[in-house]
């Protein structure tokens, strides 16, 4: 149900650190919570995102508050 490479890419702005999660290639598709990712969708951390039959909590270990850089 999740495919071996590219299901969902996670992205980092490291101008605005900001996350985002978007389509990759697989032919299922992934979800954040119920709603299913179409188009890019921003992440503020908290959220469920699912791969087939897993859930995936999204923790965001930088922000505006705190940058690795």
């Amino acid at each position: 149900l999740i495919s071996r490479e590219k299901h969902a890419i996670l992205i980092f702005d490291p101008r605005s650190c900001r996350f985002f999660l978007e389509r990759g290639d697989g032919r299922n598709l992934t979800y954040v919570g119920d709603l299913p990712v179409l188009s890019p969708v921003e992440l503020k951390g908290g959220e469920t995102i699912v791969l087939g039959k897993t859930n995936c909590l999204f923790v965001p270990l930088c922000g505006d508050t705190f940058n690795w850089t």
